[in-house]
């Protein structure tokens, strides 16, 4: 199962806590609906200048995983602290970074484990 969370942040770079409410936030609302943390989350993370969404931009394309041990603050703190050093580099300095996330969820019985196994 997939949950995909977006959200657009601006100018670059963007506050590691300002990331991490995002995230926390998206994590939360999956934990609360589905009973479970996703497994791994696939990251684009869109730099554009200006505000206008629709224009070219950088696109970098990242993978998270997480156990079933990983807990809820250490997502948040690796997702945001990540995504902070990306956006202070001087190329993307001043830029707008949306962000969209497709939360892999595990269905019930599977675990990241018997997935690779």
């Amino acid at each position: 199962m997939e949950v995909t969370k977006s959200a657009v942040f601006s100018p670059a770079p963007v506050s590691a806590e300002a990331l991490g409410a995002f995230y926390l936030a998206a994590l939360t609302e999956i934990q609360d609906t589905h009973h479970r943390l996703p497994s791994a989350a696939q990251l684009d993370l869109r730099f554009v200048f200006g505000a206008d969404m629709t224009r070219p931009g950088v696109t970098v394309p990242l993978m998270l995983t997480a156990t079933e041990r990983t807990t809820i603050e250490e997502r948040k703190t690796g997702f945001a602290n990540l995504v902070h050093a990306m956006s202070v580099q001087p190329l993307f300095t001043g830029m707008t970074l949306e962000v969209k996330v497709v939360f892999k969820i595990p269905v019930s019985g599977e675990t990241a484990e018997s997935r690779s196994g």
